[in-house]
């Protein structure tokens, strides 16, 4: 072992645990602990010198911040586009609805060529409230979707039931190009041309306010008009649609009927000229889009 001697005397101490010289009396220090600080100091000198890198912006990143670029990167890599279907679900939940099946399918239907053409399509079945409102904004920002997708291959049908009951609705079908048509209305669903018409007639007696008003100005004597019965036709096809014009064209007016329109029949009475009262039938047309009605005829 190495010997140990007094700092001032040189005296070789044979004790090497003293504390003091017995020859001089110097204090004896020991420099283990300290030797051991000044290399773990020397280390950490080493280890901030050489373990510290430059980044691009020269800051210097450390192992914390190694760390958080590793993550974000690994995040960046985890993340996906969104698929359409995802984009449907989101677009039904921001109107609080549920999205009960979605599938991507095929549809065939006719060509025009005595022939059947198949076409992708995403099916689903959708629950929300009983409104058309929210209907519409589902359809339309689906199609929106779709064209910023540039997706003009899928079409997509959606069945659209009560949230609360459960009962359909509606079909809201969007063409690959984004057209959109509704077919199938329930009785029950909450349209505007539902409300339209329930709007026109009388709650009391189902009469047609805005009919009898031009009804009246052909009267010889309007204050002796009696209503008896009013009921309507509604447009809902092409079928009815020929159908109707022909009835308009019979009156000898030219109003175009279109689909969504209603024709008004009422029956009703009223004192002619000579004062008898007689009883007669009026037809109308009032029109959805336009928002007007026409008297056609009195019979």
């Amino acid at each position: 072992m190495k010997e140990i001697k007094c700092p001032k005397c040189k005296e070789t101490l044979a004790d090497k645990s003293v504390k003091v010289c017995p020859k001089c009396g110097k204090k004896i220090h020991r420099n283990g602990c300290m030797t051991f600080f000044y290399i773990f100091l020397g280390l950490c000198i080493l280890v901030a010198i050489f373990g510290e890198e430059e980044t691009p912006q020269g800051k210097t990143a450390t192992s914390d911040d190694k760390v958080s670029v590793i993550a974000e990167e690994t995040e960046k890599a985890e993340v996906k586009e969104p698929s359409f279907m995802d984009k449907i679900r989101s677009i039904v939940a921001e109107q609080k609805g549920v999205v009960k099946s979605l599938s991507q399918g095929s549809f065939f239907h006719p060509d025009g060529k005595d022939g059947m053409r198949e076409e992708p399509r995403f099916d689903g079945i959708v629950q929300c409230e009983n409104n058309d409102n929210v209907v519409d904004v589902i359809c339309h920002r689906i199609s929106r979707a779709k064209r910023e997708a540039n997706d003009t291959t899928n079409g997509v049908q959606i069945i659209f039931q009560e949230k609360d009951t459960g009962r359909k609705l509606v079909i809201g079908t969007i063409s690959p190009n984004g057209e959109i048509v509704m077919s199938q209305q329930n009785p029950t669903y909450n349209s505007r041309r539902k409300r339209w018409i329930e709007s026109q007639f009388s709650a009391w007696d189902g009469s047609h306010s805005a009919l009898e008003g031009l009804i009246k100005k052909g009267m010889n004597d309007e204050d002796s008009y009696k209503h008896h019965e009013t009921t309507y036709i509604e447009v809902k096809n092409k079928d009815i649609q020929a159908k109707m014009q022909e009835v308009v064209k019979a009156s000898g007016q030219n109003y175009k009927v279109d689909i969504d329109d209603i024709v008004i029949t009422c029956v009703f009475s009223g004192k002619n000229a000579y004062g008898a009262r007689v009883k007669n039938t009026a037809y109308g047309l009032s029109k959805f889009k336009e928002g007007k009605v026409y008297l056609l005829t009195v019979e």
